[in-house]
C-alpha cells in the first residue's frame, strides 16, 4: 500500500487556503484575522446602520413650544424656526425629534405669517390715521378761510355781517346765513336759484339742499355731504355777532341788530370766532346752528380732530381750539362786547 500523505507536511498540490489551514497555531493578532463565519461576513456587508438608543433632542422640543406660541400670537416665530432647523440637524445623529422639530417649524413659518402682518397693520393704522386727520384739517381750514373771506365780502358791501338767517317780515326763520353769503364766494348762479321769501324746505329750495357748496362739506364726515349736510356754524343769539335779517326789495338782507362792521368790536376781530366746525351735523341751507345762551351752558362742540375744533376767527384766521377750554374764554370769544382783556389764542 501506498505510503499515505503526511497531514503536517505540506503537499505539492494545496491551494493557499490549504495551506493556511495547516499553518502552525498563531498569536492572537493573527488570529484576528482569519476567515469569520457567514453571519459576520453578512453583517458587515449590510449597509444599514445599527440600531442605538435614541438621545433628547432639546433643540425640537423647543421649536414646537415656540410655534404653538407663535400661532397663539406670541413674537417667537423666527426662534421657533431657527430651533426647528436645528432639531432637524440634530435628529439624524441623536435619532429623536425630527417631528417634533417639523411640526415647530411649520407651526413658526404660519405664526409669522400671522404676526408680521397684524403688526404692520397696528403700526400703521395710527400713521395712516395721523395723515388722514392732518389732511381733514388742512381741508377744514381752507374752507373756513373761504367761509370767512365770504363773510369779510359781504361786510365790505353792506357795512355789517351776515345775518344768521334770513327771515320772513313776521321773524320767522327761512335761510341759513350759509345761503346768504353765496354770492360773495362765486355762487351766483346757486343763489339766484333760492326764493328767498320762502322756507329752506319749500318745493323751489328742497331741491338745492343737494346742490351744497364744497366749501360747506365736513372733510371728516365726507358721506353727510350727499345729504346736504355740514358742520360749520355760527354761534347765534342776542349776544353774538349774528342776528337775524329781513329781506326787503331787491333781494337786499338787513341786519339792524348785528355788528355795524367787523371793526365795531372792542375786543377786535382776531379775538372774535365766527364759525366753527363742530356740533351736531346741519343741513347748509336751513337757519341751525349753536345757540348762544349768555350765562347758561355751552352745548356739546363735539371736537372733531382729537379733541380739537377748528375755529374761524374774525379776522379770517383759522385755530385750532382744544376741549375743555374754558367756558367764559368761549363766551367772550362769541360776545363782540365781551371783556377786551380775555384773549383767544391757542
Amino acid at each position: 500500500m501506498a505510503d499515505q500523505p503526511r497531514y503536517d507536511e505540506p503537499r505539492d498540490d494545496d491551494s493557499p487556503r490549504d495551506r493556511r489551514d495547516y499553518d502552525e497555531p498563531r498569536d492572537d493578532d493573527e488570529r484576528s484575522r482569519e476567515p469569520r463565519d457567514d453571519d459576520d461576513r453578512r453583517r458587515d456587508r449590510d449597509p444599514r446602520p445599527r440600531s442605538r438608543t435614541p438621545q433628547p433632542n432639546g433643540m425640537a422640543t423647543a421649536s414646537l413650544v415656540l410655534g404653538i406660541f407663535s400661532i397663539c400670537g406670541g413674537i417667537t416665530s423666527i426662534p421657533g424656526i431657527i430651533c426647528g432647523i436645528i432639531g432637524i440637524s440634530r435628529s439624524k445623529e441623536r435619532g429623536s425629534g425630527n417631528g417634533k422639530a417639523i411640526t415647530g417649524l411649520v407651526l413658526s413659518i404660519c405664526g409669522m405669517l400671522i404676526v408680521i402682518p397684524a403688526t404692520l397693520i397696528g403700526l400703521l393704522l395710527p400713521a395712516v390715521s395721523k395723515v388722514r386727520e392732518a389732511a381733514g384739517r388742512m381741508q377744514s381750514s381752507n374752507n373756513l378761510k373761504e367761509v370767512g373771506l365770504g363773510m369779510m365780502n359781504y361786510d365790505s358791501a353792506n357795512g355789517q355781517l351776515p345775518p344768521q338767517a334770513i327771515c320772513d317780515k313776521n321773524g320767522k326763520k327761512l335761510l341759513s346765513w350759509r345761503v346768504a353769503i353765496l354770492p360773495y364766494v362765486e355762487q351766483d348762479a346757486l343763489f339766484e336759484q333760492f326764493k328767498l321769501d320762502e322756507p329752506w324746505d319749500s318745493p323751489n329750495n328742497k331741491p338745492l339742499i343737494k346742490r351744497m357748496p364744497k366749501m360747506y362739506m365736513t372733510p371728516a364726515f365726507a358721506p353727510e355731504a350727499a345729504d346736504g349736510l355740514t358742520r360749520y356754524q355760527v354761534f347765534s343769539g342776542k349776544n353774538s355777532a349774528f342776528t337775524l335779517a329781513e329781506p326787503r326789495g331787491g333781494g337786499t338782507l338787513v341786519n339792524p341788530n348785528s355788528m355795524s362792521s367787523l371793526t365795531s368790536s372792542p375786543r377786535g376781530t382776531s379775538n372774535l370766532i365766527f364759525c366753527i366746525e363742530g356740533g351736531d351735523p346741519v343741513i347748509w341751507t336751513k337757519p341751525d346752528d349753536i345757540e348762544y345762551v349768555p350765562g347758561q351752558p355751552l352745548p356739546d362742540l363735539k371736537p372733531i380732530y382729537m379733541g380739537t375744533s377748528m375755529v374761524l376767527r374774525g379776522d379770517g384766521s383759522v385755530m385750532s381750539m382744544r376741549k375743555g377750554t374754558p367756558a367764559a374764554w368761549i363766551a367772550a370769544a362769541i360776545d363782540p362786547e365781551g371783556d377786551p382783556r380775555i384773549t383767544i389764542d391757542p
